[in-house]
C-alpha cells in the first residue's frame, strides 16, 4: 500500500486477517480486532500480507464538525480536538468495549438505512469522538499525579458522568 494521509481522523477495526502499519517511519503489527485511530496529516501505509485475507472498516470524521454540531463549547473544541494528536493502536477488546460496540452500531446503520439513521450516526459518531478522547486522556495521563487542572474533575464525578454518557437514553435518577 501507498503512504498517504487525510486531513480527517481515520478510524480502522480490523476484522479479519493481519498485517503492519506503517505510521510516520514505526511499524506496527495489527490483528483482528485492533482499532487504529489515526490523527488529520498523519503519514501512514498498511501492509497486507498477501497470504492474509484482511478485512477492515473505516469511518474518516472531522471532530471540530462533530463537535460544532453537539454545541460544544469554542473552548472544549479545542481541547478534545488538540487530544486526538497521534495515532492510536489498541488491541485489548476489554479495554476498548464502548468503541467498539460504537463503531459496531454506526456501521450497521449504514448497512440498514432505517428511517432516522442519519441522526442516529450523528449521535454515535459522537459517541465515538468522545471514547477517543477519553481514551487518550487516560493514555496520556495513565501514572501522572499532576493531570491538568483545565480537563481534570474528581473521581466521583468522573464516574457519574461515565454513568450518565453509557445511560443517557434511560431516566436518571438523583
Amino acid at each position: 500500500s501507498k503512504r498517504h494521509f487525510h486531513n480527517l481522523v481515520e478510524i480502522a477495526i480490523c476484522r479479519g486477517g493481519n498485517g503492519e502499519i506503517i505510521i510516520d517511519q514505526t511499524k506496527y503489527s495489527y490483528e483482528a480486532g485492533c482499532v487504529l485511530v489515526i490523527p488529520p496529516n498523519i503519514s501512514h501505509a498498511i501492509i497486507v500480507k498477501e497470504d492474509t485475507k484482511n478485512f477492515g472498516e473505516f469511518i474518516y470524521l472531522n471532530p471540530s464538525t462533530v463537535l460544532q454540531q453537539h454545541s460544544i463549547s469554542e473552548r472544549d473544541r479545542k481541547i478534545y480536538f488538540n487530544s486526538i494528536n497521534e495515532a492510536l493502536i489498541l488491541r485489548e477488546k476489554e479495554e476498548i468495549p464502548f468503541l467498539i460496540s460504537e463503531i459496531d452500531m454506526i456501521m450497521d446503520q449504514i448497512r440498514v438505512k432505517e428511517y432516522g439513521y442519519r441522526q442516529c450516526i450523528k449521535g454515535l459518531v459522537y459517541a465515538l469522538l468522545m471514547e477517543i478522547v477519553k481514551i487518550t486522556y487516560y493514555k496520556k495521563n495513565e501514572g501522572q499525579n499532576n493531570i491538568s487542572d483545565e480537563i481534570s474533575k474528581p473521581k466521583r464525578i468522573i464516574k457519574v458522568m461515565d454513568y450518565i454518557e453509557a445511560h443517557y437514553f434511560e431516566q436518571i435518577k438523583i
